[in-house]
């Protein structure tokens, strides 16, 4: 997935492609972060990096 978003933001063409791009590689990234089972470490870990990615994913689209 990592190499798609790379792929397609080098092809694209306006900003909504542009954001899309970036944001695909991000949710494999995501599940890379909390793939531990066991460990709550690894499940807090996931979920602190997909809260601050929600967040600078809404200030990069409002401003």
């Amino acid at each position: 997935m990592v190499t798609l978003g790379g792929v397609l933001l080098v092809l694209s063409s306006n900003w909504l492609s542009v954001y899309l791009a970036i944001e695909l590689p991000t949710l494999s990234l995501f599940i890379l972060a909390a793939q531990k089972r066991g460990s709550g470490h690894s499940a807090e870990s996931g979920l602190k990096y997909f809260v601050l990615g929600a967040l600078s994913s809404g200030l990069f689209l409002f401003g």
